[in-house]
C-alpha cells in the first residue's frame, strides 16, 4: 500500500480515537483511555527495568506507524495478518530520542493493517464478550473474533475488560 494511501488510515485511526477519547468504560467496551493505549500505546515508567518504557501499541493503520512510533523487526506473521515487531515511541523529553518496549522482548502484536480502529475495538469487546478463558486470579482472558485470537486485562471485582491485544500464538485450531 502506497504511503498517501496509508496515511489516509492513519488520519481514520486517529480521528476515531479522538471521538472516542473521553468515554467511559464498561463492561464490555474499553474507555477511551485504554483504547488509547491499545492502538497507540504510551510510556510508563517501568519498576522492574528502572527506567521508561514504553506500553500499547497494537495497530499500524495500512502498516504505517501512528506519528512518534517506530516499528522494526517485524517477525512472526500468521495467514489471519496479525503480526509483530519491535517498537519504539519517541521521547518527549529526550534523551534519548526514542524509549523502546521493554516487556515481551521489545514486541507488539499488531492487528491486521487492513482493520479500522473501530473494527478493532469492535472485535476485541467481541472476544472479551465470548471469551473462552478468564483468570482471576492474573486478570487476564483471551477470546476469539473476526479470525483473530485475541487476550488481555480485566477487573476480575467488576467484570469490566481493560484492554486487549492480538495473541502471539494465532494457529488455527486452537482451543
Amino acid at each position: 500500500m502506497s504511503k498517501k494511501g496509508g496515511g489516509k488510515l492513519v488520519r481514520a485511526a486517529f480521528q476515531f480515537l479522538k471521538k472516542a477519547h473521553k468515554r467511559p468504560g464498561g463492561r464490555n467496551r474499553m474507555s477511551g483511555e485504554r483504547l488509547d493505549h491499545q492502538q497507540r500505546g504510551g510510556i510508563t515508567y517501568s519498576k522492574q527495568h528502572s527506567s521508561l518504557t514504553m506500553t500499547g501499541y497494537h495497530h499500524r493503520p495500512g502498516g504505517i506507524d501512528h506519528y512518534g512510533r517506530r516499528t522494526t523487526d517485524v517477525g512472526d506473521r500468521w495467514d489471519n495478518g496479525v503480526y509483530s515487531g519491535k517498537v519504539e515511541i519517541q521521547n518527549p523529553s529526550p534523551p534519548p530520542p526514542w524509549i523502546p518496549k521493554l516487556t515481551t522482548d521489545g514486541k507488539s502484536t499488531f492487528f491486521p493493517d487492513d482493520w479500522s480502529a473501530e473494527r478493532i475495538d469492535n472485535a476485541t469487546s467481541d472476544a472479551f464478550k465470548n471469551s473462552t478463558s478468564r483468570n482471576p486470579a492474573k486478570g487476564t482472558w483471551e477470546g476469539f473474533s473476526d479470525g483473530v485470537w485475541i487476550q488481555g486485562r480485566y477487573d476480575p471485582s467488576t467484570g469490566n475488560i481493560g484492554h486487549g491485544f492480538p495473541s502471539g500464538n494465532q494457529q488455527t485450531g486452537r482451543p
